[in-house]
């Protein structure tokens, strides 16, 4: 007997649609185990999902280059020049400096970049996605046995992912230059280059600099996630609704995770 085409594109649709339908939480932490299983399945990259993660991974880190810069200068002259004012004012070396790496890599970095991502790519995927479901072509996709899980979400989420800790490397590393030339444009007496950024990692630590990429990674995971989830849930928000409600959700999630690992770490 065969099976009718909704049938078979609703079982297509992967293991995430028999979560909770009315709880988004639930809903993407499902998309997002789904999307991350899909990925260590070498025949889930054919040619499609490839070129979609790829596309979506240059749209998000090269299209942010510009809000990450601005954010970085703004943070370097901000905190790195002030936090080098205070080291000559008052010479406690270790502790501004641990203070400083700190603050620059376990906060400002990951959620900085994490609010670029939200707002360059995020809220572009939520408009694309609900365009797609509003013109019928999700429907159409899941008729024809293709699961929009691995074809809309899984590229986004990964690419989403990536880009926001290579931003935010991005995103330390020019913090700390501008930082650095702003201080010795103003005529602080500041230790050469190299000697700085050494005594800066030396302080913050093997556990600190782990930080980084757990915070940063996962924080684009998830908002890719929920950027997903939020258009592709079986109850479909209105198209009005879905850029402020996706935009809400994420913010949420990247602040609790940010302050959970910061407690823990």
């Amino acid at each position: 007997m065969s099976v009718p085409r909704a049938a078979a594109g609703d079982r297509a649709a992967g293991p995430w649609r028999g979560w909770v339908e009315g709880s988004w939480p639930a809903l993407s932490a499902g998309l997002l185990a789904t999307s991350l299983v899909l990925a260590l399945r070498p025949r889930s990259w054919r040619r499609p999902v490839s070129d979609a993660f790829w596309r979506h991974l240059g749209f998000a880190t090269l299209g942010s280059l510009v809000a990450v810069a601005v954010a970085a200068g703004v943070v370097g002259i901000g905190v790195v020049a002030q936090a080098l004012f205070w080291l000559e004012e008052f010479g406690e070396d270790e502790v501004v400096r641990s203070t400083l790496m700190r603050v620059l890599i376990r906060e400002l970095a990951p959620i900085t970049v994490g609010l670029v991502m939200l707002g360059r790519s995020g809220l572009m995927q939520l408009e694309a996605l609900a365009r797609l479901r509003e013109d019928g072509t999700l429907r159409v996709l899941e008729a024809g046995g293709l699961d929009p899980c691995l074809f809309l979400a899984m590229p986004f989420v990964l690419a989403l992912a990536v880009a926001t800790f290579c931003n935010a490397v991005v995103f330390i590393l020019l913090a700390m230059v501008i930082g650095y030339v702003t201080a010795v444009l103003i005529g602080l007496n500041v230790a050469p280059w190299a000697e700085f950024v050494f005594a800066l990692t030396r302080d913050l630590g093997a556990t600190g600099i782990f930080v980084l990429p757990l915070k940063s990674i996962l924080i684009g995971l998830l908002i890719g996630a929920v950027v997903s989830a939020t258009v592709l849930q079986p109850a479909q928000l209105e198209r009005r609704m879905v850029l402020p409600r996706g935009f809400f959700r994420c913010l949420i999630v990247l602040f609790i995770v940010s302050g959970t690992l910061t407690l823990m770490l």
